[in-house]
């Protein structure tokens, strides 16, 4: 495969990766987002919303959807027992594999002296 043809089909696989994750979106509720806040240190106390940043919210949702509520169960698992029913099937046949998917999150905001990053 030529690196243009293997940058296509990557390009092709990370919108179809944006699809599905914006359609587990009806999975999450807010206890979730409240959830992701805290796991990333962002939650203010009092009432509840998102960041004002769009990055930072999406954050927020891409770690709410695979972060365990108190009952073990992710929004992606509750995704998975029904709505991904009404998806195409190579959709649904995707979001089963990112829920076998391992994933770490970094937000680079600058050089790390002592990381040496």
């Amino acid at each position: 495969m030529l690196d243009k043809d293997l940058l296509a089909t990557c390009d092709a696989t990370r919108e179809l990766v944006k699809i599905v994750i914006g359609r587990v979106r009806v999975s999450c509720g807010q206890a979730d987002f409240k959830n992701a806040a805290d796991s990333m240190g962002i939650l203010s106390p009092g009432k509840f919303a998102l960041p004002g940043d769009v990055r930072t919210s999406r954050m927020v949702y891409e770690l709410a959807m695979f972060e365990s509520d108190g009952r073990g169960s992710r929004p992606l698992d509750r995704f998975l027992r029904w709505p991904v029913r009404a998806l195409p099937e190579h959709e649904q046949d995707l979001a089963r594999r990112l829920s076998k998917a391992v994933f770490s999150l970094f937000r680079i905001t600058g050089r790390h002296e002592a990381g040496g990053i």
